[in-house]
């Protein structure tokens, strides 16, 4: 099986219907060996006891990073390589007697705390211009006031500009530039009134074009064929009619295709030249919106991968 299609699958069937983000994955990095793929969730594998939550596939066995991140409620929700060491966020127990820190940094050899932790959820890691950018829903990183976003230069925490008034999802880099999406109007000072997205200019948070409206959240963030992608619960971009997605090109936002997707999308990956999308059903609004659909830049296909068990 090919690892990206892997990748969904495993989202699909680890995540299954809870209301947290799906498992991270980390795959063909340059920093894991050839064929090799990362996971965190929430999850063990049976007979290996130190398999608990993350665990490192070479291609024919799983393997344990030391004796994993355990104890009830844990969740490895995001990985990223920093530095040459591998970075979780969710929610976590180093299990040496710490506190949970939300965040942790494996070193090869061993499990440490973040220069104090993060007082709340880590909901993405995204490396940007040499330092690690973490998002979520808390309100301090290392003791120092931060607004469900911070940044982490190997030493100390930072706070990025203002923050925002609420959590943050997503982090992704689009034509190098940093940009932020969750469930925010502006952030906490008022300064830019950014509705669920944002961009970093190096100084301050601002709109990105007519901004995403009549909606509560954007989930997730990716780029493909040159353009940054959006998905999750809204339905206009500025004066754009759209279907819990649209597309942002450096200059204005389109809609996509003429398909609604679920608004619960959790998984966006470019693979094959094509756009994988992968999520929940959301019964409570129509039981039949696709939530693992594919597009090719022209066209949608929305047909469920066969899961053989």
């Amino acid at each position: 099986m090919k690892i990206l299609k892997l990748f969904f699958l495993l989202s699909i069937i680890l995540y299954g219907c809870k209301s947290e983000p799906p498992t991270g994955i980390i795959t063909n990095d340059n920093q894991l060996p050839q064929d090799s793929l990362l996971i965190g969730g929430q999850f063990t594998i049976t007979g290996i006891d130190s398999i608990k939550n993350i665990a490192l596939w070479d291609g024919k066995t799983w393997k344990s990073l030391g004796t994993g991140i355990s104890t009830k409620n844990i969740l490895v929700g995001c990985l990223a390589f920093y530095n040459g060491d591998l970075y979780v966020g969710g929610h976590i127990d180093l299990n040496n007697g710490l506190q949970e820190q939300t965040i942790a940094e494996w070193d090869g050899n061993k499990w440490t705390d973040v220069g104090g932790g993060i007082n709340g959820v880590v909901r993405d890691l995204v490396v940007y211009k040499n330092e690690l950018y973490v998002a979520g829903w808390f309100s301090s990183a290392g003791g120092l006031k931060t607004d469900n976003i911070a940044k982490w230069n190997g030493i100390t925490w930072s706070p990025v500009g203002k923050g925002f008034s609420d959590e943050v999802y997503t982090l992704c880099i689009y034509e190098n530039e940093l940009y932020a999406g969750g469930w925010f109007t502006k952030n906490s000072y008022g300064y830019v009134n950014a509705n669920n997205i944002a961009k970093w200019n190096d100084a301050n948070w601002d709109t990105v074009g007519s901004r995403v409206n009549l909606g509560f959240w954007i989930k997730t963030l990716g780029v493909f064929n040159n353009e940054l992608y959006a998905t999750g619960n809204f339905s206009k971009c500025g004066n754009i009619a759209v279907l819990n997605i649209a597309r942002w090109n450096n200059s204005v936002w389109q809609s996509v295709g003429n398909i609604s997707l679920s608004n619960r999308t959790y998984a966006i990956a470019n693979y094959k030249n094509e756009l994988h999308i992968a999520g929940e059903e959301d019964s409570s609004i129509d039981d039949n919106l696709p939530y693992y659909a594919v597009w090719n830049g022209s066209n949608w296909n929305t047909k469920m991968f066969a899961l053989v068990v």
